[in-house]
């Protein structure tokens, strides 16, 4: 994720919104610290772990997953709602 970050420098110029960005990305691949009030009870994965586990599962299932990807992140946010 040090590469998405490096390629944002260019884009986000206030330093306040590159510390939120660096949160948010450190959040989806770590999850949130035990500590924070708004983290979940369970031992969940982080988004990205998830997301991770879905695109491995789907890429055995096809020759050209990048082509479903849409689909994916679609269902993805779905369940991501309930």
């Amino acid at each position: 994720m040090e590469y998405y970050i490096d390629g944002l420098v260019p884009v986000i110029q206030s330093p306040l919104q590159m510390e939120q960005t660096k949160l948010l990305v450190r959040e989806f691949v770590h999850g949130k610290k035990k500590d924070d009030a708004t983290a979940p009870d369970d031992d969940s994965e982080s988004e990205g772990k998830r997301l991770q586990k879905l695109l491995i599962e789907y890429s055995g299932k096809t020759d050209n997953w990048v082509s479903g990807i849409i689909l994916i992140i679609i269902i993805y946010m779905t369940l991501e709602q309930y």
